[in-house]
């Protein structure tokens, strides 16, 4: 079987167009699993600086610690077993409870 011109060019253009494509899909899959592990960071709500200011009437316990020789600040949030669940978490421990859910202690962070 003779291959005719316009058959052995409709293959390259097949070809190409399958590694422009297969190129395309893994710039695409770059760029979101870039997005997905460095996400932008929004801006702080007031809400959040009500948490920073004052951990102990929300029931937590926030410290600062840093990893990577410094490199990633970092804060620990952990629930204040002195302070006890704020409203929020009370209401909703209690809901469960209601339903019949075990739950370990306030605080019982081990």
């Amino acid at each position: 079987m003779k291959h005719t011109p316009f058959l052995y060019l409709t293959w390259k253009r097949i070809l190409g167009l399958c590694f422009f494509l297969c190129n395309l899909a893994f710039l695409g899959l770059w760029l979101l699993a870039n997005s997905f592990s460095s996400p932008s960071r929004r801006q702080l709500q007031q809400y959040h600086l009500s948490y920073l200011d004052q951990p102990d009437s929300h029931g937590l316990i926030i410290s600062q610690h840093e990893f990577l020789d410094g490199k990633v600040p970092t804060l620990i949030t952990l629930p204040d077993p002195v302070a006890g669940p704020a409203e929020r978490g009370a209401l909703i421990r209690k809901q469960l409870l209601g339903k019949g859910t075990i739950l370990p202690s306030y605080g019982n962070h081990g």
